[in-house]
């Protein structure tokens, strides 16, 4: 199976011995930057409701939130679709942001999110009336 071992580091003084040691035990690694701010998840649907780029209400932690600032939620908006396209993304995805003092920052554009009933994408949709009906109805008919 695929482990997967995290370390924090403070420092450049901390990020090299780990970088070294990392590579010696695992061969490969991953770096990435820890980024401080509020973790956030908005799925994007290509032509839902007549737009080019439908966005979700964005949800933190396993609920939408309707109490954003307008400013805070439209840049959200405005990165998720500039993200989906840049991704090549097609039909839909879940983009996976922080919201932190640098503003809005992508994590990562999942093409295949969890389509449970209970999911980010469902929660998110649905705070802005859309049904699982509807969801389904778009993907299937745009399609073909």
């Amino acid at each position: 199976g695929l482990g997967a071992v995290s370390v924090l580091v403070r420092s450049h003084q901390e990020l090299v011995p780990a970088i070294i040691d990392g590579l010696w035990k695992h061969g490969q690694i991953v770096v990435e930057e820890f980024l401080r701010g509020r973790e956030v998840q908005v799925a994007v649907v290509k032509g839902l409701r007549g737009q080019d780029f439908y966005t979700s209400m964005p949800v933190e932690g396993a609920r939408a939130h309707t109490r954003w600032h307008n400013d805070e939620k439209s840049e959200m908006t405005r990165v998720a679709r500039n993200a989906f396209r840049a991704s090549g993304a097609r039909g839909y995805a879940m983009l996976d942001m922080v919201l932190g003092r640098r503003g809005v920052v992508v994590r990562g554009v999942d093409t295949h999110p969890s389509l449970a009933e209970i999911s980010p994408r469902r929660v998110g949709l649905a705070a802005t009336g859309v049904t699982p009906r509807e969801f389904f109805h778009h993907l299937i008919f745009s399609a073909s």
